[in-house]
């Protein structure tokens, strides 16, 4: 009778607790927009492979340009909403000389206590893994870390911008533009063909 007791009373405490964890859990969904960069290659009859960034386009809004220090310095952060800014490539890529392997990735922004801007590459399987959502990008650790030059504009970029640009007269080089406010990070990019 008593384990009888014991079991039930520990069985009543998983409920409880399940039940609270359920009402502590939100749901959101719906129909978001998102871009995308390419760059692709072709060959007389096929495809000699490609590279894309997908991602949302939050706007800019003059209040952020007053945090903006307080947001990203001495932090990992989303850029995009709404899902994870993703890069899928079918070739491998030096991005400003760091090697990034074909693949797929989930990509987040880093800037040092010291100024030093990083494009970050992450294992999705990783995130997936621990639940991870982007608006938690402050939590990830590791991945590939490719340096990006940061210079202010005159000109305030309205939304979030990601440009893949190939280099005009060579065809394995190209450029990673990222803009939004008054912000531009840039990287070159080398393809392995």
């Amino acid at each position: 009778m008593l384990r009888r007791s014991a079991f039930f009373g520990v069985a009543l405490c998983f409920l409880i607790a399940a039940s609270i964890l359920a009402q502590e859990i939100q749901r959101f969904g719906g129909e978001t927009s998102r871009v995308s960069t390419r760059i692709a290659y072709f060959g007389k009859n096929s495809s000699a492979g490609q590279f894309a960034i997908e991602y949302g386009q939050p706007e800019w809004k003059e209040e952020y340009e007053t945090q903006f220090d307080e947001l990203t310095r001495g932090k990992r952060w989303r850029f995009g909403n709404n899902f994870w800014t993703t890069l899928d490539t079918h070739l491998n890529l030096a991005i400003a000389g760091t090697q990034v392997p074909t693949g797929y990735y989930y990509l987040v922004l880093e800037r040092s206590q010291s100024d030093d801007w990083s494009l970050v590459l992450l294992d999705p399987k990783e995130i997936q893994a621990k639940k991870l959502d982007a608006f938690q990008a402050e939590l990830t650790t590791g991945g590939i870390v490719a340096p990006l030059n940061w210079e202010r504009t005159e000109e305030t970029s309205e939304k979030l911008t990601i440009k893949l640009a190939p280099t005009e007269d060579e065809l394995e080089k190209g450029t990673l533009t990222i803009r939004w406010g008054k912000h531009k990070l840039t990287a070159d990019i080398h393809v392995s063909l």
